[in-house]
């Protein structure tokens, strides 16, 4: 067969031989690259992410996390590649559990919890703060 794909030490074929070329990308991840593209495997050979980024990164701020680029669109995935926010974001920045993405002209929070799910913030009204007047 042509290209390439991952394999045991025994030889045994777990992912088709259909790449250009994969790398090791963490503990869990394979990166794979066809056609000027990159997507992700696991290391069973299952096809997490099909190759359709420009780019796949780690975040070094938050190594929990994967960054996505698509069209100079970003996404995010988590550690083993699962989608967590589409490539749609004109810009990401993450800062500890938050996560900060702008598209076009609107900014929106996102909140990371401890299973690294994500939800926007959600504002809840401050009663007191109301009721006094700072001048």
């Amino acid at each position: 067969e042509e290209g390439c794909a991952i394999t045991t030490n025994s030889g045994k074929v777990l992912s088709p031989f259909k790449f250009q070329a994969i790398f090791k990308f963490n503990n869990s991840l394979f990166k794979t690259y066809n056609n000027q593209k990159f997507g992700l495997l696991s290391k069973t050979g299952e096809e997490i992410q099909t190759p359709v980024y420009d780019a796949i990164v780690n975040l070094p701020e938050k190594p929990t996390l994967i960054q996505l680029i698509k069209n100079t669109k970003k996404g995010l995935a988590d550690a083993e590649g699962n989608l967590i926010l589409e490539a749609i974001y004109d810009n990401l920045s993450v800062e500890g559990d938050r996560i900060n993405a702008k598209k076009g002209k609107a900014f929106t929070t996102f909140w990371v919890d401890k299973n690294i799910n994500v939800f926007p913030r959600k504002w809840r009204r401050n009663k007191l703060a109301e009721r006094k007047r700072i001048f």
